[in-house]
């Protein structure tokens, strides 16, 4: 059965861990959505043509024909599946991007992520010692991560999707990291999604091949920050090294949340008006909703 894979960055750890589940399968593979342009269009199009299954997330219309509605009008015959964009912040609650007016990210030490509070802290004017002191007194509601749930459930719900993660997560997320940044989970979460979609296939996972794909690197452990002292304050107790950090070409660097905010001063220092920078991140922020 041959399938493609239209979502975010989620969509090559996604169809690798269908294959390791599901031998049989064939992976059709096009670009994440985020990297698509207008003159991918052609190849795109020949790869849904080619595929028997298409599975994806709820792409919106400001994807224009990439978008799912789109690709249904113009592939009626296929069959869909879809999954959910998997984000959440209930262990990062104050990363953020910081979207460019000319398009792009800005690159911080963390590849695209960027803590809210130590950009605030820089555009302030604080030092790195008062940025470390305002980062150890900073405390969260006691609903904070209740109302995260409750957002990602209502996303769910609205997109009525095939595949669910809310409810796996409320399960395991205190006792086991199942995030490493806002939108990178661990791959035993992407499992848990890609299970329920072969069984809307109609194809049943063997233990050997569950064991294969749970033996796999997280996919996604490309950028990671530690779980925050204010979600810790709120009885998560899943492990983590307690480090920020990226691996690149096999290459892990990592930060203490010292060396972090350094680091990161020193790439706001190279900015022309971070002000401005900040203000307009800000206001995409809210533009997309995340």
């Amino acid at each position: 059965m041959k399938f493609t894979v239209i979502a975010n960055c989620q969509s090559g750890p996604m169809a690798n861990l269908l294959l390791a589940l599901a031998p049989c399968l064939e992976w059709l593979m096009v670009k994440p959505i985020h990297l698509l342009k207008a003159d991918d269009l052609a190849a795109f199009d020949h790869t849904i043509s080619e595929s028997e299954v298409v599975i994806h997330q709820p792409i919106g219309s400001s994807f224009g024909e990439f978008g799912i509605d789109s690709v249904k009008k113009r592939f009626p015959d296929k069959s869909y599946l879809s999954f959910p964009s998997l984000y959440f912040k209930g262990y990062h609650p104050w990363l953020m991007y910081l979207r460019k007016p000319t398009g792009g990210t800005l690159k911080g030490p963390v590849s695209d992520y960027h803590d809210e509070r130590i950009v605030r802290s820089y555009i302030n004017g604080l030092t790195v010692r008062e940025a470390l002191q305002w980062l150890s007194s900073v405390e969260l509601d006691s609903n904070f991560i209740d109302a995260e749930f409750a957002k990602l459930e209502d996303r769910e719900r609205e997109g009525r999707l095939d595949a669910h993660s809310v409810d796996y997560l409320r399960s395991h997320h205190r006792n086991r990291k199942l995030f490493y940044v806002i939108n990178h989970p661990a791959n035993e979460v992407m499992i848990h999604l890609a299970a329920q979609l072969l069984d809307k296939l109609g194809l049943a996972v063997s233990p050997s091949c569950r064991e294969i794909a749970e033996r796999r690197p997280d996919y996604l452990r490309t950028s990671f920050a530690p779980i925050d002292r204010a979600v810790r304050a709120l009885g998560i107790n899943a492990e983590d090294d307690g480090c920020y950090g990226v691996i690149a070409d096999g290459i892990k660097l990592t930060y203490s949340l010292e060396e972090y905010v350094e680091a990161s001063f020193d790439c706001y220092s190279s900015q022309a008006d971070m002000p401005a920078l900040y203000a307009y991140a800000q206001a995409r922020r809210l533009a997309l909703g995340s």
